[in-house]
């Protein structure tokens, strides 16, 4: 993996010459041990957004047009729980990462029912760590999403 560091906060350009150069992820100096090791486990050590293969068993037994709108619905329900998230509205998250979590298991989103659980079983002090990385998440597996149904639009074009 590689990292950059940046001198200042003030640099605007150094995110964008760090990803050109293949650097994974990206820090302010002085960087710290507990920052990179926070950005490896973040960033490397977390599984894919989607694991297709859960997906595709599920096309192979209702069809492709069926499954499309399973994602549609559950690219909707991952909107929801971003903003949520987002907002802090703990009761309202609660009750949609329960319904989240088996539905996006089932279709191979494993992190997001991970991050949803993990909302699930969070106390007052670990609730907005929760809540972000559930946030981040959810942003992933909505790109993941989003490419997958643009892909099969323009193969039915």
């Amino acid at each position: 993996m590689r990292l950059a560091a940046k001198s200042s906060p003030g640099q605007a350009d150094a995110r964008s010459r760090a990803a050109r150069v293949g650097s994974a992820a990206h820090l302010v100096r002085p960087v710290t041990r507990r920052a990179v090791l926070g950005t490896v486990e973040r960033d490397v050590c977390r599984p894919e957004s989607w694991q297709r293969e859960h997906y595709e068993e599920w096309v192979s037994r209702l069809g492709a047009e069926r499954m499309r709108g399973f994602l549609v619905n559950l690219g909707d329900q991952f909107t929801a729980l971003g903003v949520l998230a987002r907002d802090g509205e703990d009761e309202a998250l609660q009750r949609l990462a329960h319904d989240v979590a088996s539905t996006g298991g089932m279709l191979g989103f494993l992190e997001v029912t991970r991050c949803c659980r993990a909302v699930l079983e969070s106390d007052a002090g670990s609730a907005r760590e929760a809540r972000d990385t559930l946030g981040r998440a959810v942003g992933e597996a909505i790109d993941c999403l989003a490419e997958h149904l643009a892909t099969q639009r323009r193969s039915a074009a």
